[in-house]
């Protein structure tokens, strides 16, 4: 028979199932790092979003492109086939964007 630990988890977990007996909880130190280091990661990662969008945004081509590309960009809208070899899984993919 095995045994699992369970981890302390920095989240209060309330088991009472009556609410009004739950008493507010003072966050020490350590737990208050937690939360503002959690908010730093959260401002990071939209501000790295915001990044990555505006380089796709800004390299996007304008309009249609040369050659397969082209091709490409044609089939996806219309669900044609391209080459003898098909490339199906990406104007399947194509389809959803356009």
């Amino acid at each position: 028979m095995s045994i699992i630990h369970l981890q302390p988890s920095l989240i209060p977990v309330y088991t009472i199932p009556n609410f009004s007996e739950l008493k507010p909880v003072v966050m020490d130190h350590k737990k208050q790092t937690f939360i503002s280091r959690l908010q730093t990661d959260i401002l990071l990662a939209v501000l790295i979003g915001i990044a990555a969008l505006a380089l796709y945004i800004r390299t996007l081509a304008p309009s249609l492109l040369w050659g397969d590309s082209a091709e490409f960009q044609t089939l996806s809208y219309t669900l044609g086939m391209s080459h003898p070899s098909g490339y199906m899984t990406q104007i399947m993919l194509g389809k959803l964007f356009t």
